[in-house]
């Protein structure tokens, strides 16, 4: 009778403990459960997924159309030019002296707090250019755009300025010997565009090779739409 109470005793103390472990099991489980679940809410960005989804609803209505589109990629650090989504020319963002600080509040100020992607371009500024662009060169340009050459002016920009309005600004410079094209209008503008960029204009600055500088020139006029996909 003895050994049968030891035996109960022994038995339910197992049973105990297997219903500890279990439950420890359990508690084991849902906090796995839990904090696999925090990872993926993390791993899960709302507004990015919201910005991938804009791009691309922007990106195809631009596909619709039969004409060029500039392409500002902040976050690959490129510009393109593109035709029915594909791409025409690309360049790497090389930043002119202290040219990307403005980066955060341009993509700010395109967006206009409103999500807006898209923007026409309202005017290009040429600043300086050399006298001549070498024919070989306007060959490479004119398939690039697809101009006739006899159509292109025979000179290379030094610098120039893309304007979105709103006060943002695309500031291309070459490694150019130019000419100034106005010394007076370019002193007004470079000091209206001082003041106003102290009151909120956003200003990128950019450097390109030479033959880029005449592709992007010649390419981007006013009423061109551009797109911008900012940096995460």
């Amino acid at each position: 009778m003895l050994r049968y109470g030891v035996l109960s005793v022994s038995l339910i103390g197992s049973l105990v403990g297997l219903l500890v472990v279990g439950c420890g099991g359990n508690r084991s489980a849902e906090n796995e459960a839990q904090s696999t679940g925090e990872e993926i809410r993390q791993v899960w960005d709302r507004s990015a997924a919201e910005l991938e989804y804009r791009l691309l609803q922007a990106e195809m209505s631009l596909a619709k159309s039969d004409s060029v589109y500039l392409v500002l990629d902040l976050k690959a650090n490129r510009l393109q030019l593109k035709l029915e989504s594909a791409v025409v020319w690309s360049h790497g963002l090389e930043p002119a002296s202290d040219g990307m600080e403005d980066v955060a509040d341009f993509c700010s100020r395109f967006q206009s707090g409103e999500g807006r992607l898209v923007r026409p371009i309202v005017e290009k500024y040429l600043f300086e250019a050399s006298n001549k662009t070498p024919d070989s060169l306007l060959a490479i340009v004119s398939g690039a755009v697809a101009v006739n050459p006899e159509l292109l002016q025979r000179h290379v920009p030094g610098r120039f300025q893309v304007l979105f309005g709103e006060g943002l600004i695309l500031d291309i410079r070459a490694d150019v010997q130019g000419t100034p094209v106005d010394k007076f209008q370019n002193t007004v503008k470079d000091l209206r565009q001082a003041l106003r960029r102290s009151l909120g204009d956003a200003i990128i600055s950019l450097k390109l090779e030479p033959d880029e500088a005449v592709t992007l020139f010649r390419a981007v006029n006013p009423g061109m739409v551009a797109l911008l996909n900012p940096p995460r």
